[in-house]
C-alpha cells in the first residue's frame, strides 16, 4: 500500500533528511527527528508535540485498526532503536 504524504512541521522543528516519514504527520515546534528514524503513518494519522526527540533508528508507527489518529504530547525523548 503506498501512503500519501502530507507533512505539517512547525517552522523551529528539524526533520533530518535520511529520516523516513510516510503518510500525514504533524511535527510540533522545537522537535527533532534524527537521521535514519522513521515515522510512518500507517493507518491513520500522527500528530507529535512539541519539543520531542526522536533518535537514529527509532520507528514510530500509526497502526490503529479504525483509522483513528497517533497523538504523541511533548518532551518525549524516543531513543535509539526504541520501537523496533
Amino acid at each position: 500500500m503506498t501512503l500519501e504524504n502530507k507533512f505539517t512541521i512547525a517552522s523551529n522543528a528539524v526533520v533530518c533528511k535520511e529520516a523516513i516519514l510516510e503518510g500525514e504527520i504533524t511535527i510540533g515546534s522545537g522537535t527533532v527527528v534524527h537521521p535514519t528514524a522513521v515515522i510512518r503513518a500507517t493507518n491513520g494519522p500522527i500528530i507529535i508535540g512539541e519539543n520531542n526527540n526522536i533518535e537514529e533508528t527509532s520507528v514510530i508507527e500509526n497502526l490503529n485498526e479504525n483509522g483513528e489518529t497517533l497523538l504523541i504530547g511533548r518532551d518525549n525523548v524516543f531513543e535509539i532503536g526504541s520501537g523496533k
